[in-house]
């Protein structure tokens, strides 16, 4: 676990090194300079963080994940933890992960596991809090649940449609 541990940690490096260098090579020297630029450049360091971390060979949860955390202010998962701030980081990590392609089931595995301070799988095993488990299946069974509401609306609507065409 101790390897599982510094790779995972290795990686969270790197991708910290990714949004700094992802700011300075748009001439930012920090994330305060960068949300004061407004908008424009916070997505242009966005699409150059994704650019990097897929040059880099990071999966698209991870990219996504850092995304949300810097468009958060935060370099890292902890520093959103810190400061009461893993809400807003999840419901952006959901909106980039939907950008991105991630599948539904990549989306609310991960956003589960962020909600509860981990950046893996492994890392949740390792913890050896077997709650946070039921945590995250609750989550993703409300998220389920969510969705199946919704098609059952989109349905309930184009059949309302239909049978006032005829």
């Amino acid at each position: 676990m101790k390897r599982a541990n510094n790779g995972r940690e290795s990686l969270q490096a790197v991708a910290e090194v990714v949004t700094s260098e992802s700011m300075n090579l748009n001439g930012f020297k920090n994330m305060q300079e960068v949300f004061e630029s407004g908008g424009i450049a916070v997505d242009n360091v966005c699409k150059q963080i994704k650019s990097t971390m897929t040059d880099l060979g990071f999966e698209n949860q991870d990219i996504a994940a850092q995304v949300a955390l810097f468009k958060n202010g935060f370099q890292d998962l902890q520093g959103a933890i810190n400061n009461n701030a893993l809400d807003a980081v999840v419901n952006d990590f959901v909106k980039q992960g939907k950008e991105i392609g991630l599948t539904s089931e990549e989306i609310v595995t991960k956003a589960a596991l962020m909600k509860n301070g981990f950046s893996d799988i492994q890392q949740a095993v390792a913890s050896g809090k077997l709650t946070h488990w039921r945590t995250v299946w609750d989550y993703c069974l409300r998220i389920n649940i969510l969705k199946l509401t919704q098609a059952v609306m989109c349905l309930q609507s184009r059949t309302q449609k239909m049978l006032s065409r005829k």
